[in-house]
């Protein structure tokens, strides 16, 4: 939409009998060109996207190919204005390889229909050669870089595949790693409240007296069981919690 009306400016400097058809021209790309921008959130232009760039790509050098057959067809200085087009699509627009030939090939043949519609002497054909080649070193251009892109596009889209294929697998081996440390502590609070209950009856003395060097023995013991049993209580409030995150 803004390069187009741009180098309109060339329109007045090299061909200023033309102006008003090269503008002519230049407004229809704009519309178009704002036609596709609105249409962006469509339900059509989303489903059928490349298709969309596709025709953006050949009707916007169709249209620059028209201001060629305006201003001496190959030989027209236009062509440069074909060659800015297709890189820009190509940079801008993600197509693949089978839509960036077909659109080459259909600007191509219309780019070059006037050699086989009308007459140029050896100074034109020299300019055709000229311009064709370059055009065509755009479109090889244009396809080694789609190539190129699709591929590295491939590349990191595989890599996030498989990147969230792994934190998926962290997540159960997490998931799994919890699910078991409960069972273990379930496994083990059972056992140990029972070692607990006896442990504190001999130290309170419900069993009968305690030896003085027994006494000891069964505080230290009676203690750190108790330790345990926390923290396992613990371990057990944090997989709650977890599990509520989790819900």
């Amino acid at each position: 939409m803004f390069l187009f009306p741009l180098f309109g400016t060339l329109d007045v400097i090299d061909f200023p009998g033309l102006y008003p058809k090269l503008w002519l021209l230049r407004l229809l790309e704009v519309i178009i060109c704002a036609f596709v921008y609105f249409s962006l959130k469509t339900k059509f232009v989303r489903e059928h996207t490349a298709d969309v760039g596709m025709a953006l790509m050949i009707v916007s050098c169709l249209d620059i190919v028209a201001m060629c057959w305006l201003t001496g067809g190959p030989t027209s200085v236009y062509y440069a204005g074909i060659n800015l087009t297709i890189l820009v699509v190509i940079f801008v627009i993600i197509l693949d390889m089978k839509r960036v030939l077909i659109a080459c090939a259909i600007i191509e043949f219309f780019f070059i229909l006037p050699v086989f519609l009308s007459f140029y002497d050896a100074a034109q054909r020299a300019a055709v050669v000229s311009n064709n080649y370059f055009l065509l070193i755009t479109m090889f251009l244009a396809v080694i870089w789609t190539l190129l892109k699709n591929r590295t596009r491939l590349n990191a889209l595989k890599g996030r595949l498989d990147l969230a294929r792994s934190n998926e697998d962290l997540k159960k081996l997490d998931t799994l790693k919890s699910q078991f440390l409960t069972n273990i502590s379930h496994e083990v609070r059972t056992p140990l409240a029972a070692i607990i209950g006896p442990i504190q009856s001999l130290y309170l003395g419900d069993s009968g007296p305690v030896l003085p060097g027994q006494l000891s023995l069964l505080e230290s013991t009676y203690r750190n069981s108790l330790k345990l049993m926390d923290l396992i209580n613990q371990r057990l409030d944090f997989s709650r919690i977890e599990a509520g995150r989790g819900g």
